[in-house]
Order: structure tokens, then C-alpha cells, then sequence
């Protein structure tokens, strides 16, 4: 479990994320910008075995080694430069 800012994810045993709370900034990983009360699984991400959140953005590590982010990227926080915001999950390019 993790929280940042006003939102909080979990990682169930099964390997699904779910995320819930404020959304302005993608943080809730489901594409959009709207507030959740209750909990709903990340679309996309599978056996993450890791997760962490920061100000209104998140990273989650998988079984198979990959990082995915998504949320807010103003200054390169998820791990890339490409977007202010990346509203849905994504494969953080790892050197």
C-alpha cells in the first residue's frame, strides 16, 4: 500500500494495483483526470510485485522487471521526458 498527495493505491496478493481518491493529475492510472472514492483495479498492469507513490504520480515494478509510471511528469518524475502528464500506465525506459 502507498499514498501520495490525495490518492492511495494497493498491490493485492494477485498482482493487481488498485487506485482511489483525487485525480487531477492522472495519478489514478485509468486515463482520465476524475476523483474516485472507492477503489478500482489499473487497466493494463500485471503481477507488479512493487509500487510506490510520490506527488501525484506512481511507479510500479513488475514480476518480469519492468517499471511502469504513470501521473504527473512536469519534471521528469514517472521517467521520461515526453509528456507534463502520462494519464495511463506506461514502460519506463530503464538505461
Amino acid at each position: 500500500m502507498a499514498a501520495g498527495g490525495d490518492s492511495s493505491l494497493a498491490l493485492r496478493a494477485d498482482g493487481t494495483v488498485w487506485t482511489w481518491g483525487t485525480n487531477g493529475l492522472s495519478q489514478l492510472g485509468d486515463g482520465s483526470q476524475e476523483a474516485r472514492p472507492t477503489p478500482r483495479q489499473v487497466p493494463g498492469v500485471k503481477n507488479a510485485t512493487a509500487l510506490a507513490a510520490g506527488w501525484n504520480h506512481v511507479l510500479v515494478q513488475l514480476q518480469d522487471g519492468t517499471l511502469w509510471g504513470w501521473g504527473n511528469n512536469a519534471d521528469g518524475q514517472v521517467g521520461d521526458g515526453s509528456a507534463p502528464i502520462h494519464p495511463s500506465p506506461f514502460v519506463v525506459p530503464l538505461p
